[in-house]
């Protein structure tokens, strides 16, 4: 036993002890080396932002390049390369050219809005009561402002320095980050599916022995509630994109494209997409006013909200059944209030992550944290927590 030591206990007295022996010290800089390691990561986020892409993608892709590898002779590296070389078939080209038409739409809806600002004071003049001529002043006034937007953000920029070179290298430092990210997710992906097994591994071994296998078990299901989950928003997300641009070509509503990809993003958070609907329905109404042969009103009601509702039952009945079934465990009133804690919080980062994370949390409070209540409430255990020793009687 050392001098410094105490002769009862034999542990080293609280004086004599280092500052990074102490416990709570240690804890605290656990915590700032995390914090550092968040601020270094997006301070390089030219890089970060790829890597976790891609390691994203490769964690999305792995059942369908395990599947390739097991049931082919494919390797991992040739099955790799075929994800990258079908993502850009499959995928990225047809948005490039969903794109193309959506942005084609957007400026010819955007060049015709005073048109359309004028028919629609043409409808509403007569119900509302209006004078005429001041509701025209009011329109002339807008239209004006529309049509000289471009001048005004054109004269702000000029007061504040912005000149035509310095907004030509944004633009090409955009075009290069941009480039970067295209070449660097491809690039980092193929290096993490090849070596899944072994990232997984690696991070299993991060695990403390002592409660390896449980928490293994308990990441095991969280994982297949999250991928299952992603994995089927992003196939939900594209079905209902393409069956409300479909659907409201067909009915006639402008930007149709635009407007459908707009829902289909808008289908990942929850319970968002039914803002789209007033905007179709209002859309088809004022391209309407002033028509040689104009639509009923019935139809420009009815016609968009049909779409909306055929695809609220695809959406119910078909795919959150056979892509999501009941992988998350979680009923609609928790998901409702999940959903608005979450995005009250974090916003639509929280409207995102709600479903995912809610049911994780749901799995760690019934299989470890009411677990240790119970023992504690029983006298099982020592303390609620379910950190630290347990009492004798586990």
């Amino acid at each position: 036993m050392g001098k410094d030591a105490d002769p009862q206990t034999g542990a080293r007295r609280w004086p004599d002890r280092h500052l990074w022996e102490i416990q709570p010290v240690r804890d605290l800089g656990v915590i700032a080396i995390a914090i550092g390691l968040v601020s270094l990561g997006h301070a390089l986020a030219v890089v970060t932002v790829p890597l976790l892409l891609a390691l994203a993608l490769a964690y999305l892709l792995e059942p369908i390049v395990s599947r390739l590898t097991a049931k082919t002779r494919l390797s991992r590296r040739a099955a790799a390369i075929l994800m990258i070389v079908l993502l850009g078939v499959v995928v990225i080209a047809p948005l490039a050219v969903a794109l193309v038409f959506a942005v084609v739409q957007a400026v010819d809806l955007a060049s015709r809005a005073p048109d359309l600002i004028q028919r629609a004071a043409d409808a509403v003049t007569p119900v509302l009561g209006a004078d005429e001529a001041e509701v025209q002043a009011t329109v002339e006034r807008f239209r004006t402002w529309i049509e000289a937007n471009i001048g005004v953000i054109a004269e702000g920029a000029a007061r504040r320095g912005v000149g035509v070179a310095e907004f030509v290298a944004r633009t090409v430092a955009r075009t290069i980050n941009v480039a970067l990210l295209l070449f660097l997710v491809p690039f980092f992906f193929y290096f993490f599916s090849t070596s899944y097994p072994r990232v997984v591994e690696f991070g299993r071994h991060l695990i403390p022995k002592s409660g390896r296998e449980r928490w293994t078990g308990l990441i095991g299901r969280m994982d297949a509630i999250v991928s299952a989950f992603i994995r089927g928003q992003f196939v939900i997300a594209a079905v209902l994109g393409a069956f409300h641009a479909i659907g409201w070509l067909i009915v006639g509503v402008p930007a149709a494209l635009l407007l459908g990809a707009v829902a289909g993003v808008l289908s990942l958070v929850p319970y968002v997409i039914g803002v789209t609907l007033p905007v179709a329905i209002g859309l088809l109404w004022v391209d309407q006013q002033g028509a040689a042969e104009p639509m009923s009103i019935w139809w420009i009601i009815l016609g968009p909200t049909v779409v909306y509702l055929l695809a609220q039952l695809l959406e119910g009945y078909v795919l959150q059944p056979i892509v999501h079934g009941k992988s998350t465990n979680l009923d609609a009133a928790t998901i409702v209030a999940a959903v608005i804690a979450f995005a009250s919080v974090a916003g639509i980062y929280g409207a995102l992550l709600a479903i995912p994370v809610t049911a994780c949390l749901k799995i760690i409070v019934t299989d470890v944290v009411w677990p240790r209540m119970q023992d504690w409430l029983e006298g099982r255990a020592e303390d609620p927590l379910p950190i630290g020793s347990r009492g004798d009687g586990d």
